[in-house]
């Protein structure tokens, strides 16, 4: 475990075991159970974050027709000048609305060590539960003919396949695929970052199968905590999307936009700048006169040469005619150019 997974395994440890002591007060003696609620309550605690990232989803992708115009203002226009300013113009609009594209990594990098906290409670929930009865660890107290099959601390790997213990990976397997079925690929209007996410959707597709082999060589008991938090967040997603689906967007969008000015203003008056746009600037630079710099530099530096050219042509130079003659515009009638424009430098 890390340092950070440590304590927050003893904090989901004391919390499983207040929770399965309050069903137990209640008559319920079942592990399962607190783990389900357990799970339940992570997912909630967890629930404004994901909220906030798919509400930030639908507003990039309301504003889809403003990221197309930028994009087909620059289409078909590959140079860096142009790409950088499209790069700009994305980067403003979303600042102006309050997207952050940062805000799914955010996420995860504090789902992460949960999840590894309550990995470890889950493998081990003998340790952290006080006081369980033997009848607890077996699946919703089941009878004495299932409890071999349904121990939550037996794992359900059969070389047979026909082991009812099977229904555990199977179930999670389920919940996990109706969970990313039901989690729409949000649109970030620029076409490059839309493949990319099409490309990692694909990839994450595996991800049920995974859950599924994962349960077959883990204990039960982890395999109810996959199961409880995919229903959960199937649940979460359907419930989050049909309230997007029926919900005013031009409220929220309008909404969005006077809190980003307010937090912007605020921003600017301090010098503070967030993680995103220092990220930005030191890719694109800070404006776009950035990018008009970089458009002179190309400019002059593709016209070096011809600004130089043979002194036969200028006769401003001062280098003596040569009895060699170059072909105007040809590669050694620009070397002597540039190496007449070097000695000049030097001369200096």
């Amino acid at each position: 475990m890390t340092y950070l997974s440590k304590p927050l395994a003893k904090l989901f440890g004391m919390l499983i075991n207040i929770l399965y002591h309050f069903f137990e007060g209640m008559g319920i003696e079942s592990v399962a159970l607190s783990i389900f609620a357990l799970t339940l309550v992570t997912r909630m605690l967890l629930f404004p974050l994901n909220f906030n990232m798919s509400k930030s989803g639908r507003i990039q992708q309301f504003l889809k027709p403003e990221f197309d115009k930028i994009n087909k203002k620059y289409k078909g226009k590959k140079d860096q000048t142009s790409m950088l300013k499209m790069q700009q113009e994305s980067s403003a609009l979303r600042k102006e609305y309050g997207i952050k594209q940062s805000m799914g990594c955010l996420t995860m990098l504090i789902q992460l060590p949960i999840l590894w906290g309550i990995y470890e409670v889950f493998r081990n929930t003998s340790d952290y539960i006080i006081g369980a009865s033997d009848k607890a660890y077996y699946l919703f107290g089941m009878g004495s003919e299932f409890k071999e099959l349904f121990n939550l601390s037996s794992i359900p790997n059969d070389p047979t396949w026909k082991s009812p213990k099977l229904i555990i990976p199977i179930l999670s397997f389920i919940f996990q695929l109706l969970s990313m079925v039901v989690t729409p690929m949000q649109s970030t209007g620029d076409e490059q970052q839309d493949a990319q996410m099409k490309s990692m959707r694909r990839t994450m597709m595996i991800m049920p199968l995974f859950s599924f082999f994962i349960c077959l060589s883990l204990p039960i008991g982890l395999g109810i905590y996959w199961i409880s938090s995919a229903l959960i967040g199937f649940l979460i997603t359907l419930g989050t999307n049909i309230y997007f689906d029926h919900c005013n967007m031009e409220k929220i969008v309008e909404k969005a936009k006077a809190k980003a000015a307010v937090k912007n203003a605020k921003n600017d008056a301090k010098g503070k700048k967030s993680f995103m746009d220092k990220m930005m600037e030191s890719m694109y630079g800070s404006d776009e006169t950035s990018a008009e710099d970089s458009a002179n530099m190309n400019k002059y530096g593709s016209l070096r040469l011809k600004n130089y050219s043979s002194s036969n042509e200028t006769g401003d130079s001062g280098f003596t005619k040569s009895d060699v003659k170059y072909k105007k515009g040809s590669l050694a009638d620009k070397a002597n150019a540039l190496s007449r424009y070097n000695e000049k430098g030097d001369s200096k």
